[in-house]
């Protein structure tokens, strides 16, 4: 709440809204439909301004995380109960939101391989880089 008190502050003084763009989003609603119809990914919950969640009270974190749901549900008729925590950032908190919301994954950014007796709301990922085939199978092969 604090950060958009401070960005309303701004937006008043600038006298004009500064509201992002088409052109200034990551992705388009094309390239989301295109995820969502892949079989290799899911498209889920990533917060609504990718804040660093465990630096926020409760009532913030559930907005964020309430509100990315109601937006994937409004644009796509659906909203996968999984969550990426933006920064990989997440406490106890957040975990009790996810579970109140009936989330049933979340991913962190530590790279950790995922074991059977890995919390379903605390899974690893690892960032894949622009490999060949061959790097690719090395480093799965090292980091499992």
């Amino acid at each position: 709440m604090q950060i958009r008190n401070v960005l309303n502050q701004i937006k008043q003084r600038l006298a004009r809204e500064i509201e992002p763009g088409h052109h200034d989003l990551p992705m388009n609603f094309s390239q989301l439909n295109e995820i969502r119809n892949s079989a290799l990914f899911t498209l889920g919950i990533h917060t609504s301004t990718h804040p660093l969640l465990e630096s926020h009270p409760e009532a913030m974190q559930r907005e964020e995380i309430v509100d990315c749901k109601k937006w994937l549900w409004h644009h796509f008729g659906e909203s996968t109960p999984v969550m990426a925590y933006p920064y990989g950032s997440y406490n106890a908190t957040t975990l009790k939101i996810l579970q109140e919301e009936n989330v049933t994954l979340g991913f962190t950014t530590e790279a950790v391989t995922v074991k059977r007796n890995s919390s379903p709301l605390e899974l690893g990922r690892f960032q894949i880089l622009n490999w060949n085939a061959a790097q690719l199978e090395e480093f799965l092969r090292r980091n499992s």
